[in-house]
């Protein structure tokens, strides 16, 4: 399921249950200069090393009890330096209703 981005300053992308990458917004291919062809289905943190430590646990925590989660004021790291960002995380079913 393609992501739409509704805010300009909100980066979207979305990943399977093994945190590969599944779709991202136009602004990511732009930032990273790959399309989604090009990384679908890459480790998240191969593509988006920026996230702190834990966030991949918390991504998965997700996944197990489909709750969302908002992570405020997380460091993360990018061409432009350290920064600091909220992420939100919020499970999509499948077709199949996974």
């Amino acid at each position: 399921m393609p992501v739409k981005n509704t805010d300009k300053n909100c980066f979207v992308f979305s990943v399977d249950n093994k945190l590969s990458i599944t779709s991202w917004c136009n602004e990511l291919n732009k930032i990273y200069g790959k399309s989604i062809d090009t990384i679908k289905g890459m480790p998240l943190n191969r593509i988006m090393p920026m996230l702190q430590k834990d966030t991949t646990d918390r991504i998965m925590q997700v996944f197990k009890n489909g709750e969302p989660l908002l992570l405020k004021n997380q460091q993360t790291i990018c061409f432009c330096g350290r920064k600091k960002a909220d992420i939100y995380i919020s499970p999509l079913k499948s077709k199949t209703g996974k």
